[in-house]
């Protein structure tokens, strides 16, 4: 998913069109950070208690932009 976001968010760099159409996605995005605040452990996603944080960052940076 962090693949993902990062190719999402040089679409949006590189196309400026692109960027109005992506704006409808941000509901999607806040219901993805949702689930993983409220997501359960995950030793694979976790650092010192809190699940995917560089996931967690890149889709509040995506959010801002």
């Amino acid at each position: 998913m962090l693949s993902a976001m990062a190719l999402l968010n040089e679409i949006m760099i590189t196309e400026k069109k692109y960027k109005r159409k992506f704006r409808k996605l941000v509901t999607v995005l806040v219901k993805a950070l949702r689930g993983l605040l409220v997501s359960g452990y995950a030793p694979d996603y976790d650092i010192s208690g809190v699940t995917d944080p560089f996931l967690q960052v890149f889709i509040i940076f995506l959010e801002i932009c």
